[in-house]
């Protein structure tokens, strides 16, 4: 007859359907509880312990965790103008100046960023997010806005002028008489030979 312990690993690897090796793990506080006596409460107190971690799951990720990827994300977008034109772009697009290697590198760190948080999240959440936006859209994005900015300005200045022609005939056809602002009379210099 051979030794005791690798007798009873044996037969609990059989009546488990576990391989030895799994078997000599888990077959530990049996062994040590039917030597005792058996504590049946401290087994199972001895095994939950012990099967706490799975190492093979794949990790979930947190609400927390995905929530910050897409606020990195959003907040790369939401400034992918400033990082071109903060990165020397700007002066390409007026023509006076070209982009220096610095400048691209700068825009490469940002966008293997960008890359990164995307595909963390996509491999978290199984949802297709778009890629970082190349610099001839922003261009056309930033012309767009442009054009549209020098209309509401043109807007604005024509309402402005318009209220004041208003309000001038108003005061002529109504007899009154405008108030001007109080202007300041202006001191004269003292004309002096020293020079500070």
């Amino acid at each position: 007859m051979g030794n005791p312990w690798v007798e009873f690993v044996r037969q609990y690897a059989e009546d488990n359907n576990l391989s030895y090796g799994c078997a000599i793990s888990e077959a530990g506080v049996a062994y040590r509880n039917i030597k005792k006596g058996g504590n049946p409460k401290k087994e199972r107190e001895e095994r939950g312990l012990m099967m706490v971690e799975d190492f093979d799951a794949p990790k979930t990720p947190t609400k927390n965790e995905i929530r910050d990827a897409e606020y990195a994300l959003k907040d790369i977008l939401d400034n992918t103008e400033e990082i071109y034109f903060f990165t020397g772009i700007r002066p390409k697009l007026t023509g006076k100046s070209r982009m220096l290697p610095a400048h691209k590198k700068a825009i490469q760190d940002y966008k293997r960023e960008y890359n990164y948080f995307k595909n963390k999240l996509e491999a978290m959440t199984n949802n297709k997010y778009p890629e970082f936006p190349e610099w001839d859209n922003v261009k056309k994005e930033f012309k767009k806005r442009e054009k549209i900015d020098k209309k509401e300005e043109a807007e604005k200045d024509r309402l402005r002028k318009e209220e004041e022609r208003e309000r001038i005939e108003y005061n002529l056809r109504h007899g009154i008489e405008e108030e001007k602002p109080y202007e300041f009379p202006k001191k004269k210099k003292k004309k002096s030979g020293i020079l500070f």
